[in-house]
């Protein structure tokens, strides 16, 4: 909940040292930015769920900025083209996806920019007999950069909204022996 204040009150701070602007004035020049930039951030978006339904790896790939850095829960952090490319490959092998994307709120900073959104994903196998994974809701994090007038991004962070597994029960007890 602390992160929901600390971005968009640490953008306004980086603004009004940058061009000593008053917090209030910071804040109504980033009001401003926000309109346009999330118009531009959820058409990448809609273009990243194309991409990901027709498996257009490269694609995808070039909605991120150079050394972009995805954080998948529960695995160590994916960077740079490369390792995107890798990492949707794998993730999509064997499936087809669903994944819309719906952006919630946009905070702006001149090129930079921070989304909040959220997700339901339906995963299909290939295979028919296989379990299709049906409606997963999540939620992620963005943190976008306007390169040569685009909007790429930088950084990526989701995670379900499912509760986590409940853990194994305990083993029983050992045996006590008689003597």
């Amino acid at each position: 909940m602390r992160h929901t204040v600390l971005v968009p009150l640490a953008l306004a701070g980086l603004a009004a040292c940058r061009r000593n602007e008053s917090p209030q004035a910071a804040a109504a020049r980033m009001e401003r930015e926000a309109g346009p930039a999330k118009a531009a951030i959820t058409a990448q978006n809609a273009k990243w769920t194309r991409y990901a339904e027709s498996g257009a790896l490269d694609s995808i790939v070039a909605l991120h900025a150079d050394g972009a850095v995805l954080l998948p829960p529960n695995m160590p952090p994916v960077v740079g083209h490369d390792g995107i490319r890798n990492f949707w490959k794998t993730a999509s092998q064997g499936y087809s996806m669903k994944i819309p994307l719906t952006t919630e709120v946009v905070v702006v900073n001149g090129p930079l920019a921070i989304e909040r959104g959220t997700y339901v994903a339906d995963v299909t196998p290939a295979d028919p007999k296989a379990p299709k994974m049906v409606g997963e809701k999540g939620k992620y994090l963005s943190h976008w950069h306007l390169t040569n007038g685009q909007w790429l991004l930088v950084e990526q962070a989701w995670n379900s909204d499912a509760p986590p597994p409940a853990p194994p029960p305990p083993p029983p007890p050992p045996a006590r022996r008689r003597r």
